[in-house]
């Protein structure tokens, strides 16, 4: 019978985002999104996204040090009036799940799962009861990377332009 050898070590690590970053961190969160949404115009992040508090981001570096991927948290801030489903968030410690984004050679080695654990662990100590995050039809495969990590779409917005995919997860249990 072969004898199965280890899995390599990834050639990566997560790591939090120290607010001494942002002159690096910010930009790439603007070529991500540029990759994500190439065809709309949007408002650039500015150094406060990182340093909201209660907020946590997570960055993948390649070993050779090089930005390969983000993912933070921020409290839910209630920023959608349009919803109904969102006013059941003011009961729970609610945050929003933002800005997963892997470098496209980097994809499918588990760089987006690791960056994700990071995030949940840092959610479970803080005691979150709730992660809401929303997606997008073209974004492909983010729909069901989410479902696997437990996340249920609340709503399909059918707004012929983003197509938003809202979704959440609990976790404090059926609420």
């Amino acid at each position: 019978m072969p004898s199965s050898s280890p899995a390599p070590p990834p050639q990566w690590i997560v790591t939090p985002v120290p607010p001494s970053s942002q002159d690096e961190i910010l930009p790439f969160i603007a070529f991500a999104r540029k990759c994500m949404f190439p065809n709309h115009t949007l408002t650039p992040d500015t150094s406060s996204l990182l340093s909201t508090p209660d907020s946590a981001f997570f960055c993948a570096r390649s070993t050779q040090g090089s930005l390969i991927g983000i993912i933070g948290f921020i409290p839910y801030d209630f920023r959608f009036p349009h919803l109904s489903f969102q006013e059941k968030y003011k009961s729970f410690s609610t945050v929003e799940i933002i800005r997963l984004f892997v470098l496209p050679e980097w994809r499918g080695q588990g760089v987006a799962g690791a960056l994700w654990d990071a995030v949940e662990e840092e959610a479970g100590r803080r005691k979150v009861e709730c992660m809401y995050l929303h997606t997008h039809p073209f974004l492909e495969g983010a729909e069901g990377f989410w479902e696997k990590r437990g996340f249920e779409v609340v709503l399909k917005e059918e707004d012929g332009v983003w197509g938003t995919v809202h979704m959440e997860r609990r976790l404090c249990g059926d609420q």
